[in-house]
């Protein structure tokens, strides 16, 4: 097996998604759950990112550092928004309807002078699945080159 290997990456990710569904079948409420899962999940990328750069025989320089790090979160990053956008599609299909209905009514509350029709229209347009997806996969790998890059960068600077 070579390091480091896609496989860690593949299995993190599977393992977040088999954790949300399990919570999300068993209709789980804990408090936070969705920060935990949110934490857990941010934390995976400097968790992947320092896997990949840790110090292992033959010393490697930094652009093969860079390289292995953003290999395994670029993966993880790609698994995980296509997990987000399949199960926010087919599993949990209301979440979009209810927090659009809350942000319509917070949004009527404080001004109460607001088209309603078209406050619906322009915000389910914007709250969707596809720009939620679309950002997330944005934000992830934005995520996967910064930790990649500081760890690597980290790697190079202390370890001499």
């Amino acid at each position: 097996m070579s390091h480091p290997s896609v496989n860690i990456a593949v299995r993190v990710a599977l393992g977040l998604m088999a954790m949300r569904l399990v919570l999300f079948f068993i209709n789980a409420d804990f408090p936070y759950q969705e920060e935990g899962f949110l934490f857990l999940l941010l934390s995976a990328f400097p968790s992947l990112a320092i896997y990949a750069v840790w110090p292992r025989k033959p010393k490697t320089d930094f652009k093969k550092d860079l390289v292995n790090a953003l290999r395994l979160t670029a993966v993880f990053s790609i698994a995980m928004a296509l997990f987000i956008f399949a199960f926010y599609a087919f599993a949990d299909t209301n979440y979009f309807p209810n927090t659009t209905d809350v942000i319509i009514s917070r949004e009527l509350s404080a001004n109460p002078d607001l088209n309603q029709e078209e406050l619906r229209k322009n915000v389910t347009e914007f709250f969707s699945i596809r720009n939620f997806s679309v950002l997330a996969t944005i934000f992830f790998l934005a995520m996967s080159f910064f930790y990649s890059l500081l760890f690597s960068a980290l790697k190079k600077v202390v370890i001499k």
